[in-house]
């Protein structure tokens, strides 16, 4: 068995919006890992980001926290997916998402709970698009004469 530990986590996005709809209350987690890896301490860190998303006919509202996911043991699971979102780690980061999420929520008016207990996330790598793209010298944010 593979376990982690969250190291560092970071919100780097948080929104919400008032509304009046009727929209059900939803909930999202997802949790998405980067295939870059990087050793620190002789353990082995993988980029993670989750992101948790709750609303209802009040609002709803969105928050992105980054960390690093430090794998404990000797050897990285092939199959991330698949351990991830069981892990003790994930739990940890949706207890960050939520704990500031939730405040943000109640200043708009929404007032859905958010479970305790992270809901099961679904995992997935960076999308690949995203992480490809790369800016041209034409794209320069330098202006031209």
């Amino acid at each position: 068995m593979y376990d982690f530990v969250l190291d560092s986590p970071e919100v780097i996005q948080l929104r919400a919006v008032q509304a009046s709809d009727d929209t059900e209350p939803h909930l999202d987690w997802h949790v998405s890992y980067s295939d870059q890896r990087f050793t620190f301490d002789e353990r082995v860190c993988i980029p993670i980001i989750g992101s948790l998303h709750s609303g209802g006919p009040a609002g709803w509202g969105d928050i992105s926290v980054a960390a690093l996911l430090v794998v404990l043991g000797d050897s990285e699971p092939e199959q991330l997916e698949d351990v991830i979102a069981p892990s003790n780690a994930v739990e940890t980061l949706y207890d960050v998402a939520r704990g500031h999420l939730l405040p943000l929520l109640a200043s708009v008016g929404s007032l859905e709970p958010l479970p305790r207990k992270s809901p099961p996330a679904s995992v997935s790598k960076f999308d690949s698009q995203a992480d490809s793209a790369e800016a041209s010298p034409e794209d320069s944010l330098t202006e031209k004469p």
